[in-house]
């Protein structure tokens, strides 16, 4: 089927380049549409018809993109066969991949994956799969993402790792994977933040604690001079506070 397709999007390319602009654009659509209601039939007809598989909206989205922002497996793999770069990204930089990281759907990043994703790329604002999915609190689909050399260490424009956004948004549960994936607890970020003082600003009491039991240190302090300490007293994070002096008191 790969073949057939490739041949006859050659034989008719021709016809499809004397078309006006408008044309073009609305075949162009009719893809982007199909591809993401799951039509197969269409999909296969326009791609017959000589629409180009990298068409792209004034986005930059693909066909495939399209596609794997609404779960269609089987479009998915039509257009790879049909020869669709699967880390084809869109003008913000964003992949197949980041969409169903976004999304949190694991089945389709463990297929994605297998076809050959790139679990790094990053856009141009340097967000990852796994900092979409971490933000967004899809645990498997992060969890997944680290299993395959998922990049643990990178910095996005706002100055946050994927660590970074589990230990604010208190999720434990996968704040210990990355600990135990190799995060450093004490890596300063943007404005000399530590993963401890975004817990202790938002009042994570959960990863405060986790952070704390694999030795991040209370002394560090951000750029103004405070410690994670103040920080919670700051913002009136009473159990914060509780927890920080217990464990200062217990180190002491």
């Amino acid at each position: 089927m790969t073949l057939r397709l490739k041949l006859i999007g050659l034989a008719l390319a021709a016809s499809l380049g004397t078309a006006n602009a408008e044309d073009y654009r609305k075949l162009s659509f009719e893809l982007f549409d199909a591809a993401r209601d799951g039509n197969l039939e269409a999909v296969s007809d326009l791609l017959q018809r000589g629409v180009p598989i990298h068409a792209r909206n004034r986005f930059g989205n693909t066909a495939l993109i399209f596609a794997a922002r609404a779960n269609q497996t089987e479009v998915i793999n039509l257009l790879l066969d049909a020869g669709a770069d699967i880390n084809k990204p869109n003008l913000s930089g964003k992949t197949a991949l980041m969409e169903a990281s976004l999304n949190g759907d694991l089945a389709l990043a463990q297929h994605l994956v297998a076809k050959g994703a790139n679990v790094n790329a990053e856009t141009i604002e340097h967000f990852t799969a796994l900092i979409f999915a971490t933000y967004h609190g899809h645990n498997s689909v992060a969890e997944f993402l680290i299993s395959q050399k998922a990049q643990l260490d990178v910095i996005d424009n706002s100055g946050k790792s994927a660590g970074l956004y589990a230990a604010a948004n208190n999720n434990a549960t996968l704040l210990d994977v990355f600990i135990s994936a190799g995060m450093d607890v004490n890596e300063k970020y943007k404005n000399d933040l530590t993963a401890l003082m975004w817990a202790a600003g938002y009042g994570s009491v959960d990863t405060a604690e986790k952070l704390l039991a694999a030795g991040a240190k209370q002394e560090y302090k951000d750029n103004r001079g405070k410690s994670a300490l103040d920080i919670a007293t700051e913002k009136g994070h009473s159990k914060i506070v509780d927890l920080l002096q217990k464990d200062s008191k217990g180190n002491g």
